[in-house]
């Protein structure tokens, strides 16, 4: 068994200017099982009440589409031996919704068997719809985490905004998984920045999130990438009795055999950032 899969989370865009995006589903394929699946929550009700003129039996439908589309795939995987994006593309075209976009398959690997694994992925990516997060009305708060380091930054540096480089072709990968960062910096090595949020509702959530990123980033152990480092901004649960989920969770993240830091203070990550970066 390879202990690979892959999946392409399905946003729905309301606001690219603003950053408003929002998973709404998820394309699963395992290649061992021979298996395709389409994931999305059976409510999307909410999003009405966060956008206007959001088209709910428009998008109801497309996901519905996406799940029978789904289900017809599993025998004609070895169609795609030079990657499943074309898959979609074949299949999964939305022509009068543009909101809607699958982003570029990613590849993960087991931490589980196979039903676990599929069940915490799907967990983790439509989060959003099964668990609040603790104490935000915000959706996008890795976006807001990261916003905010930024301005920090560059308010006790101001030469830092030349910087702290946001480049989409910037991003670490092997022929198994990509990962992004939310920004990097050069000094000697390239160190690239990852906020987590883990103030969420369950500690289930929390350890689930660590998990996602442990698989991403244990293909990248291998790597013949040089010269980097990932620092994982994290921001912790307010509610303390989820002291021993986040520990459990940033053990978790120590386990991957890259260069990283971890930090769980934005103040002193961005003095760290604004210190190291020439003036």
């Amino acid at each position: 068994m390879s202990e690979k899969f892959s999946y392409s989370i399905l946003t729905y865009r309301y606001s690219l200017f603003l950053g408003e995006v929002l998973n709404v589903g998820v394309l699963m394929i395992f290649p061992d099982e021979n298996l395709v699946e389409f994931h999305y929550p059976k409510k999307i009700s909410r999003l009405k009440g966060l956008y206007n003129n959001f088209n709910e039996s428009l998008i109801k439908d497309y996901l519905k589409a996406f799940e029978q589309k789904s289900k017809n795939l599993n025998n004609q995987l070895e169609k795609y031996v030079f990657g499943y994006n074309d898959l979609i593309a074949d299949n999964f075209i939305v022509e009068d919704a543009s909101a809607l976009q699958f982003e570029d398959f990613r590849t993960a690997i087991y931490y589980s068997d196979f039903e676990i694994t599929r069940e915490r992925y799907i967990d983790l990516i439509l989060s959003n719809y099964n668990s609040e997060i603790n104490g935000t009305t915000h959706i996008l708060t890795e976006d807001k985490i990261v916003r905010r380091l930024k301005s920090k930054i560059i308010e006790i540096n101001p030469n830092a905004k030349e910087f702290l480089k946001l480049d989409k072709n910037r991003i670490l990968t092997n022929k198994h998984v990509e990962f992004k960062s939310d920004f990097y910096w050069e000094n000697v090595i390239t160190n690239y920045t990852k906020a987590i949020n883990f103030d969420l509702s369950s500690e289930k959530n929390i350890l689930d999130k660590s998990i996602l990123f442990n698989g991403q980033l244990r293909q990248l152990e291998k790597s013949t990438l040089k010269n980097i480092k990932i620092d994982f901004v994290i921001n912790e649960p307010k509610d303390k009795k989820f002291g021993d989920a986040i520990e459990e969770a940033k053990t978790i993240l120590k386990e991957i055999q890259i260069d990283k830091s971890l930090y769980t203070n934005l103040k002193t990550y961005s003095e760290y950032v604004a210190s190291q970066i020439a003036i």
